[in-house]
């Protein structure tokens, strides 16, 4: 694309990349997992003081998880939904900058995950001391994902240099049935991809399966809620997802107007009033 090329279409395209690049994360994770199992790093020693900037942010943590859930909060909760909630998130980061293990990536406690108790058992100052007595700490390149387990034990390290600014864009992938932290604009980001896709679909420049991965990040895959007075299932169980415009659109290559319509009309349709 040349250099007089429309912004928005550019942070479209840049946008849409970024998505299907999101299907090699999955395996540059493993990777990174083997890269921490055979890292060298020795721990932080058990008991050492942290700098006074470090104990302020892990209060500052600390204190808006406690805001979230409370010990007693999480105790009212049966155990095989401690067991599921953990299968319902993918945590990750992708690094922005090179984070050496002396700038502090993030401390990781390795099959922590496996403790059924973890969710009220971190906050203990026993665990926390464990914790930090054999956490593991991995190197970052500039563009390395790093996606984990949310119940595996983990935490912010120290950046103990005097030159780095750590960067790192923090993820949190949920599943259709649980309930994302953040909410998303989707129509606006499926307006925003869907040129830039009709485009490489035509020129053949994706096959099904980075197609595939472009729509699960961007449209929304799940039907309901909705009004089913407004939308009812129509040969089928469930009214048609965005995601299934999205690709309908796609396939029969709709100009941008009518794709844009499409999704005001589901909004429309999903609305209770």
């Amino acid at each position: 694309m040349g250099t007089g090329a429309n912004p928005r279409a550019r942070l479209a395209r840049g946008a849409a990349t970024l998505l299907i690049a999101g299907t090699a994360a999955a395996a540059a994770s493993a990777l990174l997992v083997r890269r921490l199992v055979r890292s060298n790093t020795t721990p932080s020693k058990a008991g050492s003081a942290p700098a006074l900037n470090d104990a302020r942010m892990m209060a500052i943590i600390r204190s808006s998880m406690e805001a979230i859930i409370t010990v007693d909060e999480a105790q009212r909760f049966p155990s095989h939904v401690h067991t599921m909630s953990a299968l319902l998130t993918l945590q990750g980061a992708v690094a922005h900058t090179d984070m050496s293990v002396e700038s502090g990536p993030t401390k990781l406690l390795p099959f922590s995950q496996r403790y059924p108790q973890g969710y009220v058992a971190w906050r203990r100052a026993d665990f926390r001391a464990y914790f930090e007595a054999h956490y593991a700490q991995l190197p970052l390149q500039k563009g390395d994902a790093l996606f984990f387990n949310p119940a595996l034990f983990h935490g912010a390290g120290s950046n103990r240099t005097q030159d780095v600014q750590r960067m790192a864009n923090l993820l949190q992938v949920s599943s259709a049935y649980g309930r994302a932290m953040e909410s998303l604009d989707r129509t606006r980001m499926c307006n925003a991809v869907f040129p830039v896709l009709r485009e490489m679909c035509a020129q053949h420049k994706l096959d099904a399966a980075q197609l595939a991965a472009v729509l699960a990040a961007c449209a929304e895959g799940y039907a309901f809620p909705t009004n089913l007075d407004r939308n009812p299932p129509v040969g089928g169980l469930a009214p048609a997802s965005q995601q299934q415009i999205f690709a309908t659109a796609l396939g029969e290559s709709w100009p941008d107007e009518r794709f844009a319509a499409a999704l005001r009309d589901l909004e429309y349709r999903n609305a209770t009033h």
